[in-house]
């Protein structure tokens, strides 16, 4: 059946794709569905362009890699792109994958969080670069800050089941299906948006040299990877398939790369929002929230940063 994803595409069609390189900033899993799916089912080679992937390692600077060219475009956390922005690097988001983010903390059901309130005496495990967050959920809360203990735990999601922290963060599409897969109990999570800190999720973005240079491959890119977006979260299964197959990473389990598929579908496409579109008020918005949580130390001219369709 993957076999008719095809373009049908000429040799000499072939010969005159733009050679592109993306940088995942995580393993291959179906996070990145959509732009497998353009890749795979010949969407980019329709829209002029030949697209590698260069795999995510944690010894990896994927950001370094975008900046520096070695890679035309990449996907990161919003806070991440903005940091690094503040700091002088010329990067100019595009698009983003998710329209609101999936991350937030994971726990038990049988634990009887249901708020944020509920955080008051637990221990939540979190990840040494967001751990401004916890803080500033703990007081939109309300609570003392010293009533809550922040453990760092670094992607260990089984922690939760060896009861060494109550709430864990994670994406809803990533390490919640993986606990879930490990357990007969029921998991739930509190999601960031939900507590007050509006996100978008696996930002598109480039260089500001690559987008000045390139404004046609810019565009072609981004129109083929919301294509492969739409085709991919109408039919899941098959995304799955080419994520396990052609795309396959050892690293991850590849078991759960249909249920990932499934759970990102509301994350992605959204009644009213045009697949990896943006709007500035929401990154305002943002901006105030990590400015003032200290996911970030200095504002960034959004003028600059954004790259939003002006059609």
């Amino acid at each position: 059946m993957l076999g008719t994803l095809s373009s049908g595409l000429s040799a000499a069609d072939l010969e005159d794709q733009a050679p592109i390189v993306f940088q995942a900033d995580w393993f291959s899993n179906a996070q990145f569905a959509g732009f497998f799916w353009a890749e795979f089912g010949g969407i980019y080679a329709a829209h002029g362009l030949d697209v590698s992937f260069s795999p995510f390692d944690f010894s990896v600077d994927f950001l370094e890699k975008v900046s520096s060219g070695e890679a035309a475009f990449g996907t990161a956390e919003a806070y991440i792109l903005m940091d690094a922005v503040a700091r002088g690097e010329e990067l100019v988001a595009l698009g983003a994958v998710l329209g609101e983010s999936p991350a937030g903390y994971i726990y038990l059901a049988e634990s009887g969080i249901e708020t944020a309130a509920d955080l008051l005496g637990k221990r939540v495990g979190v990840h040494n670069y967001a751990q401004a967050l916890l803080p500033f959920f703990v007081a939109e809360a309300g609570l003392d800050p010293d009533s809550v203990e922040a453990v760092e735990v670094q992607h260990k999601i089984e922690k939760l089941l060896e009861g060494s922290v109550d709430l864990h963060q994670g994406y809803a599409i990533d390490e919640m299906i993986r606990l879930q897969s490990m357990t007969d109990k029921p998991v739930k999570i509190l999601l960031f948006e939900a507590m007050g800190m509006l996100m978008y999720s696996m930002v598109i973005y480039s260089s500001r040299k690559f987008v000045d240079e390139n404004p046609d491959v810019v565009k072609a890119f981004m129109a083929a990877s919301a294509e492969g977006w739409e085709r991919a979260m109408r039919a899941p299964e098959i995304a799955a398939l080419i994520v396990n197959g052609p795309f396959n990473d050892p690293r991850v389990d590849d078991t759960i790369v249909v249920r990932q598929a499934v759970s990102l579908k509301p994350f992605v496409l959204k009644e009213g929002r045009a697949t990896l579109s943006m709007t500035r008020a929401k990154w305002e918005a943002m901006q105030v929230a990590y400015l003032e949580s200290g996911m970030i130390d200095e504002p960034v001219d959004l003028d600059a940063f954004l790259a939003l369709p002006t059609d």
